[in-house]
């Protein structure tokens, strides 16, 4: 399965791309990050560093430590990666389980 052309560094042929490398996210593309209150910690961390490597980042909340209800952040985050806002999404929750169900409702995720 052919998805697009790339470069050969050394020949500067072009060879396929196969759907599986066409998913790989690089510095500059968008990754979203969603958490609920047990998560806040660590996505800011996560932000931060995807920033510093030179990845956009696109912080879906939440931002504070009060109890939230993580199924908003779970649809926000897969709304975002179906709808081609961000390449990829990382979801964070007390055990990572409803946050990601949540997610992965949505196509494309």
């Amino acid at each position: 399965h052919m998805v697009s052309p790339r470069l050969n560094p050394d020949t500067e042929a072009a060879f396929p791309v196969s759907a599986a490398e066409s998913l790989l996210v690089h510095p500059g593309d968008t990754v979203a990050i969603a958490a609920d209150h047990a998560g806040v910690a660590l996505k800011s961390a996560l932000a931060a560093d995807l920033h510093s490597q030179g990845y956009k980042v696109l912080d879906l909340g939440t931002s504070f430590t009060e109890s939230v209800d993580y199924p908003d952040f779970g649809h926000a985050l897969g709304r975002a990666v179906g709808a081609g806002q961000a390449k990829a999404g990382i979801a964070i929750c007390g055990s990572g389980i409803g946050i990601s169900i949540a997610a992965n409702r949505h196509a494309g995720v």
